[in-house]
């Protein structure tokens, strides 16, 4: 009887010690394996596709004015600095010298074609003498040479006139296009070379303008349909915050293959001239419009030796590890082109303390 008394009791301690590693260890044991994670559903909406880079703002066109003629500046038509108009007045040039030159040139013009009417009616009266044989035909054919010899003065003598006053009109020098001007180099008093290597001013057609970008070769097919549906519309972030809204006007037929990317141009009609030549502004392209795209935040990306992965939460809270193919970053949040569906939950934050089966408690931004 004692010896089964003694059974029952190492029965009942055995039983009791169970009933506390049961309690007790496999509680704590879960206890240390749930890890707290923030999660984010996977959501699925249309969605537009923008590249930003950084461009640069370009003129227009660019015009160096030089002068065609050398001669003293006698005045400027303009600030340094000024917006001129197109054909407005930018610098004078003493035209005397080449108004005089004109004067001559029509004068021996003027006489030269005396000599050819009367080298011509020479001809005329002498032709009834010639058919008479009151002339001799050689005489006759002289007075024909001397006729297209005159001729042939006043032709020059017009190209010379038709030069001389060109180069009087080269005197007065006018803005070719609209914009702005630089710096006046030279000022009223100095000599004005011909044809100089430095310019007398630099101006930049700024209204409209263009930007400059570039954007990656892969994306050139979305571009290029894009394009195929009308006008690419496109708009510049200045440091300020402003916004400037534009076209693109030009891509260009060749990619860079030191970059892997294709240059393209927007214009700007920059009626305010906020933009400026050389300046760095940021360019938001619309690139492709997405219907039905999957979407998380951007911070569930992870990246291991194979690839992109997120951690998706199934109904039992436990987290698995899951390959996706990421696409585009829009706002933060970054589509998914393979590898989840539409109402899963994906980890935001807590993601390294995590592995395959690792349950977990969670909270939903």
């Amino acid at each position: 009887m004692k010896q089964k008394l003694t059974y029952i009791y190492i029965a009942a301690g055995l039983i009791f010690l169970l009933l506390i590693y049961y309690f007790f260890f496999t509680g704590h044991e879960k206890q240390q394996t749930e890890v707290n994670v923030s999660v984010s559903p996977v959501i699925q909406k249309d969605v537009e596709v923008n590249i930003q880079t950084i461009g640069t703002v370009q003129a227009y066109a660019t015009v160096d004015i030089k002068s065609m003629v050398t001669g003293p500046l006698l005045k400027t038509g303009f600030k340094e600095g000024d917006v001129v108009e197109e054909n407005q007045l930018l610098f004078q040039i003493d035209p005397r010298q080449f108004a005089a030159s004109l004067n001559q040139a029509k004068a021996t013009l003027a006489r030269d074609q005396a000599t050819l009417a009367n080298a011509e009616l020479q001809v005329k009266r002498n032709a009834p003498l010639l058919k008479r044989g009151f002339v001799a035909r050689q005489d006759y054919d002289t007075l024909l040479a001397n006729a297209k010899s005159a001729a042939a003065t006043v032709k020059a003598d017009e190209a010379a006139v038709e030069n001389a006053q060109l180069q009087l009109d080269y005197t007065t020098v006018r803005a070719p296009i609209p914009g702005k001007t630089g710096n006046i180099l030279l000022k009223p008093g100095s000599v004005i070379k011909a044809n100089d290597t430095t310019p007398l001013v630099t101006i930049n057609q700024i209204n409209p303008i263009y930007v400059s970008f570039a954007v990656p070769q892969n994306k050139l097919p979305a571009l290029q349909k894009r394009l195929q549906s009308g006008p690419l519309q496109v708009k510049t972030i200045l440091n300020d915050g402003h916004i400037e809204r534009g076209e693109v006007t030009f891509v260009d037929n060749t990619v860079d293959t030191t970059t892997g990317t294709i240059q393209l141009k927007a214009t700007f009609a920059n009626e305010n001239r906020r933009l400026w030549p050389g300046q760095y502004v940021t360019v938001d392209l619309p690139i492709e419009h997405l219907q039905n795209a999957l979407l998380v935040p951007s911070l569930a990306l992870l990246t291991g030796q194979k690839g992109f992965y997120v951690y998706v939460i199934d109904a039992s809270s436990i987290a698995h590890i899951r390959a996706v193919t990421p696409g585009s970053t829009v706002n933060n949040q970054t589509i998914i082109e393979h590898g989840l569906k539409k109402g899963e939950k994906v980890v935001t934050a807590g993601q390294l303390r995590l592995k395959e089966g690792t349950p977990v408690k969670f909270t939903t931004p």
